[in-house]
């Protein structure tokens, strides 16, 4: 085979030779492909690698044929395509109290363990129970948050979970011993007369037997 002396002739075993995008298009009857020119020296990519655009805000780099993106922080791939795991919430704050980060970049979040609330675990919750985790008794109210958790207990019961009955004061209607002592608990109240007296609250004077 010869080579045929024409500007865009060629025969079949001559290699393709580089042509101008003009050229390419312009419909030149060839006998070998038609390869564009490479870009001149110095010209930027336009797009990141396989010709595909770089996405979640990656930048264009490098030039023709070496096109790169590269990725904001919190993306990866080839293309700034894949979301990565979370490291930090979206303020780049980091889950307190032993709060655990999930999801990936773009939906942050921080699971709280119990006892603890907010965005990043920071806050205390409002206690379930009395200290220790104990739950209050005889009618004791929970108070306080994580951390500082205790039991208001109604009269009648002291202790750190309102467990002891204290000691009574009146008799079990709560009025007082006129003329004798209240003794007992909490729940079995009672007056001790005075020699003399009688009646729940020591209130009758008993009648001289001599």
């Amino acid at each position: 085979n010869e080579q045929v002396d024409a500007p865009d002739l060629y025969v079949s075993n001559v290699e393709p030779r580089s042509k101008t995008a003009q050229e390419c298009s312009c419909g030149a009857t060839v006998s070998a492909p038609c390869v564009a020119a490479p870009p001149p020296p110095g010209t930027a990519c336009k797009t990141g690698a396989h010709g595909k655009k770089c996405s979640n805000g990656g930048a264009i780099r490098g030039a023709p044929p070496s096109c790169t993106c590269e990725c904001s922080t919190g993306y990866k791939g080839d293309n700034c395509e894949t979301a990565e795991k979370c490291q930090t919430l979206a303020d780049g704050k980091v889950c307190q109290n032993n709060g655990t980060i999930t999801g990936v970049t773009g939906n942050c979040a921080c699971k709280c363990p119990t006892g603890w609330r907010g965005a990043d675990c920071s806050l205390a919750a409002p206690c379930t129970s009395g200290k220790d985790g104990k739950p209050c008794q005889n009618g004791g109210v929970v108070t306080g948050n994580t951390g500082s958790c205790g039991c208001r207990c109604v009269d009648g019961f002291v202790g750190a979970h309102c467990e002891e009955r204290t000691a009574c004061y009146a008799a079990a209607d709560d009025r007082p011993c006129v003329n004798g002592t209240a003794v007992g608990s909490t729940g079995s109240c009672r007056c001790e007369c005075n020699p003399g007296f009688s009646g729940t609250h020591c209130e009758i004077a008993m009648k001289c037997t001599a």
